[in-house]
């Protein structure tokens, strides 16, 4: 073989080899970018879910952002109407003293009720005893409570022992108490008020009486104290209480001590306790005329 020839074969294996190092450089390369191309599909996939992520994220924070801004206007809403209520309140609690001043002015300028027959006891004026006071007399045998005065036509009412009477200035009411035959003067009427005075006589001794229930013991509790329907003599030292429940022409229902009621006719008397008698001398209008006597 010549030298030409194998010139010639050394290129032909040069050439050959030469190509087969492309392919492979080139096989290298395609393989190589395959991997880079492989490596950013993952990548954009990955920041593909990474903005799905965060646009959910933004999302809600969008969603809480407007929940936040709702939930502000709700308070601003609720402490507006608290002030409103708050000023309401104020503005009741200013106007609420002049009501209570209002209220208490009428209360006092109202015409005071007539006070019961029988009150608690409450000790008269010096001067005179005005309106819902009760003078103390005889030594606390008589109770005269003023319901009413009237100075113009110089009147009063009074109930003495229990027993209602409608008074002038310069009357005298007879008053049997605690076994005494006393006698209550109205001395003047002025400045709202009565002046009173009392005085008393011991009764006389009785003689022996037949027994209690008798004639003669009726007879001498004949001059009575008129007591209204709906009022309470009081006897014997306020041991005795006689109320009067109803009034008839000739007759009278009464209650002594107590609640069960007797009728008790013109001129009629009950027994109470062992020697004394309530006695009926009479009926005057809506009025019963009692009187009271115990034996010696």
């Amino acid at each position: 073989m010549d030298s030409r020839t194998t010139v010639i074969g050394g290129l032909v294996v040069v050439a050959a080899f030469g190509y087969y190092l492309s392919q492979q450089r080139s096989g290298s390369e395609e393989a190589a970018l395959e991997g880079q191309v492989g490596a950013l599909t993952q990548r954009i996939g990955e920041l593909e879910a990474s903005l799905a992520a965060a646009t959910e994220k933004a999302e809600a924070q969008a969603a809480v952002i407007a929940e936040t801004a709702a939930l502000g206007s709700r308070l601003a809403e609720t402490v507006q109407g608290i002030g409103e209520i708050s000023e309401t309140a104020g503005t009741a609690q200013s106007t609420e003293p002049a009501g209570a001043a209002a209220a208490m002015e009428t209360i006092a300028a109202a015409p005071k009720a007539e006070e019961p027959a029988e009150p608690a006891a409450t000790a008269a004026a010096e001067g005179g005893t005005g309106v819902g006071e009760t003078a103390i007399l005889a030594d606390g045998a008589i109770r005269a409570f003023v319901s009413r005065v009237d100075e113009a036509g110089q009147t009063a009412r009074l109930s003495i022992n229990g027993a209602l009477s409608e008074v002038a200035a310069g009357d005298t009411i007879a008053v049997a108490a605690d076994g005494q035959d006393c006698s209550v003067s109205v001395d003047a009427i002025g400045g709202g008020t009565v002046s009173l005075s009392a005085s008393c006589t011991a009764a006389e001794a009785e003689p022996a009486a037949e027994e209690p229930g008798s004639g003669s013991a009726a007879a001498a509790a004949a001059e009575g104290t008129m007591v209204g329907v709906g009022e309470t003599a009081l006897f014997g030292g306020s041991e005795v209480r006689v109320f009067v429940s109803r009034v008839t022409a000739d007759a009278a229902v009464i209650a002594v001590n107590g609640l069960a009621t007797t009728t008790l006719a013109v001129g009629g008397s009950i027994p109470v306790g062992d020697a004394c008698n309530v006695a009926l001398a009479g009926v005057e209008g809506n009025a019963a005329a009692l009187g009271y006597a115990c034996a010696s």
